[in-house]
């Protein structure tokens, strides 16, 4: 190996079973051989070596599904029965407090945990309806910048669906045109 390594991770154990010395550089893969070849232990041609000590090493993980924006709500939104229709009233009546910071906060402890659990990619769905409008898309956009060097996060916006009406505080015809409304910002997000 010619390249210096950026990171050598000795001793890995495999999905496979097999044990090897991992060499990354430039943040790739460029190096696997058996245990003890990549060079002498503190090798000067690697800037950080980690004995691993038969440890598994995978592939970084993918939540190719998650809802950033209705993240951690049990204390917003505490479930008795454990019902799909309960969790859907619930969520609903929570959403109407729900603030740009407040939905940033809770993503941002979610996207903690999954990085240190060994995610680094996260495709989050975030609502956008009369209730939030764009909040949750809001919230996100800057913290995909911030998780950058360890997770890539692609926010999302979910179709509009019809939300159950809790309460009939707005006429049908202004629910309408916010719909239209988040649909369109939604086409324009897409061109962004």
């Amino acid at each position: 190996m010619s390249e210096p390594l950026d990171l050598l991770l000795r001793d890995c154990l495999l999905p496979d079973g097999a044990r090897v010395d991992l060499g990354c550089g430039d943040g790739r893969i460029v190096a696997l051989s058996p245990p003890g070849t990549l060079g002498p232990p503190g090798d000067a041609r690697a800037a950080r070596v980690i004995d691993v000590g038969g440890r598994l090493v995978t592939a970084g993980l993918v939540d190719a599904h998650i809802h950033l924006d209705k993240a951690l709500l049990s204390s917003q939104a505490p479930s008795l029965e454990g019902s799909l229709a309960e969790a859907i009233r619930v969520t609903g009546a929570a959403k109407r407090g729900f603030t740009v910071d407040d939905i940033r906060a809770r993503a941002r402890v979610v996207l903690d945990l999954a990085v240190r659990s060994g995610t680094t990619a996260m495709r989050s769905r975030v609502e956008g309806d009369p209730i939030v409008g764009l909040k949750g898309l809001e919230a996100l956009r800057p913290l995909r910048d911030e998780c950058a060097p360890a997770l890539e996060l692609q926010p999302g916006r979910q179709p509009f669906l019809e939300t159950p009406r809790l309460e009939r505080a707005k006429p049908l015809g202004e629910g309408r045109r916010a719909a239209a409304a988040l649909r369109l910002q939604h086409l324009a997000d897409l061109r962004a």
